[in-house]
């Protein structure tokens, strides 16, 4: 406001000194004779160019215009503040766009390691899985292989028993004949080899059918053990199809989030 007042103020004397140029000149003109006496006694002076005063009103008009006066209203930007925000708006813009493709080049460094780690993770919880399974078979094995083993000892026991009383009536009457006092030594010697051959051949049934038992056990601990490997493979191949589809699930998981990241980054900045 004040500089419209003090332009008004100046053009208004801009004015007043035209009006009174213009009127000293109607008023005072000086006759043809005193004004030729005087320029012949001024004839050295300059003459003034009174015709520049007609020229005021357009003098004031030019500077008029010479003064870019804007009345600005609140939030109104000028030219110049304009082209400078203008050009640290593009210079914002390229620095994000900067800082974007930095982040997307970490971003893609850590989905691709994301990757690689869950899916060794979930090979580890897979392994995980077939060894925990593993263990409990072969303490199934041995639980079994333990009670078949007991069952054995009774048999075996029940075996020596039975073969020690058919044996003993045999041994009995054999030691007996020994005792009699008018034996001749040839036939106590025979019966002593006897007694010898029957005991030894008590042992011997006892030793095989204890051997033929370990065999079996043996067999049983040994078939055990292949059904054993066999359902933990049919196993480990069920767990890692599963592994596989829950892999690829959190891979595509984790690849959608990253897409849907990366295309709302270039559309906020403006790349499409």
């Amino acid at each position: 406001m004040n500089k419209v007042h003090y332009l008004f103020c100046f053009v208004a004397f801009v004015l007043m000194v035209t009006v009174f140029s213009l009127g000293v000149g109607l008023f005072n003109k000086p006759n043809l004779a005193s004004f030729r006496c005087v320029e012949e006694e001024n004839m050295l002076l300059p003459t003034p160019q009174w015709s520049s005063y007609a020229c005021l009103p357009e003098e004031a008009r030019r500077f008029w215009q010479g003064f870019n006066w804007q009345v600005k209203k609140p939030g109104e930007e000028g030219p110049l503040f304009l082209e400078n925000r203008e050009k640290a708006g593009v210079l914002s813009t390229q620095q994000e766009r900067m800082a974007f493709k930095i982040e997307l080049a970490e971003r893609e460094a850590l989905l691709e390691e994301t990757v690689k780690r869950r899916q060794k993770q979930i090979e580890l919880e897979l392994e995980g899985r077939v060894k925990q399974k593993q263990n409990q078979d072969l303490h199934l094995i041995k639980v079994a292989t333990e009670k078949k083993r007991k069952e054995q000892t009774l048999e075996l026991a029940d075996f020596q028993r039975k073969n020690e009383e058919d044996y003993s009536l045999k041994l009995v009457g054999l030691h007996f004949k020994t005792k009699i006092p008018d034996l001749a030594p040839e036939e106590r010697s025979l019966l002593a080899k006897e007694i010898s051959e029957l005991e030894q051949e008590l042992k011997t049934k006892i030793s095989e059918k204890s051997d033929q038992l370990e065999k079996e056990l043996q067999l049983f601990a040994q078939q055990r053990r292949e059904a054993v490997t066999e359902e933990l493979e049919n196993y480990r191949q069920r767990l890692k199809q599963k592994a596989e589809t829950r892999f690829l699930q959190e891979k595509q998981k984790l690849e959608q989030e990253f897409f849907e990241w990366k295309q709302k980054s270039e559309s906020e900045l403006g790349f499409y």
